[in-house]
């Protein structure tokens, strides 16, 4: 996506609201959303919407990009987004966070938790099989950063299994071999197996 592109996306997209800008304010947005995108992300850098591969468009408040959201939005209310990293003090920094959930494919969030330590997670509970917030390590991989690969493999793709420690909910502890190879099943969603002594429950 060109700078052009973006500028005008931000020119004639959403609001916060998810209205459209008005004619009469259009070339003042404009100039707003130019200096917006100048300043908080390398434009023609914005990937597809995460969860239906639909172009991106800035989500505006005043002069300031909130998030990226999808442009299907208003058409069939696809709630794809990019967010951008949270500083130790809540602030939005200028770091997009491309990484997305293996499980619902919404687009991850990174910031600081409460007690000062970084995260990086997906909170769309509602939309996981366990119903819980999903954490990953800074790569985007499950499981806070215990995540590694095993000799395992998964009997519907032949990706190779990972294991990891759960680290919230109701299976916080549970030592589980999983797939995120989501793409290659049918449906499109992880598998996951419990470990019964070092080797996947089939």
């Amino acid at each position: 996506m060109s700078d052009k592109t973006l500028q005008s996306a931000a020119a004639t997209g959403r609001d916060m609201t998810g209205s459209n800008t008005t004619e009469s304010s259009r070339g003042d947005t404009q100039e707003k959303s130019a200096r917006a995108i100048a300043h908080t992300c390398d434009a023609g850098n914005v990937p597809p919407c995460p969860r239906c591969n639909a172009p991106m468009e800035p989500v505006l408040r005043d002069d300031v990009i909130l998030f990226y959201g999808c442009s299907r939005y208003r058409e069939d209310g696809c709630r794809g987004r990019w967010s951008f990293e949270r500083d130790a003090n809540g602030d939005s920094t200028d770091r997009l966070v491309l990484l997305s959930c293996p499980e619902c494919h919404q687009g991850l969030r990174k910031g600081y938790g409460r007690n000062g330590r970084p995260y990086c997670a997906c909170f769309e509970a509602a939309k996981h099989k366990g119903g819980q917030t999903i954490f990953f390590d800074e790569e985007g991989r499950p499981g806070g950063g215990n995540w590694k690969k095993t000799r395992f493999t998964c009997p519907e793709c032949g990706a190779p299994l990972v294991h990891f420690v759960v680290q919230s909910g109701a299976r916080r502890g549970k030592k589980t071999f999983a797939c995120f190879a989501s793409a290659q099943h049918t449906p499109k969603t992880p598998h996951y197996w419990e470990d019964l002594n070092g080797e996947p429950a089939w």
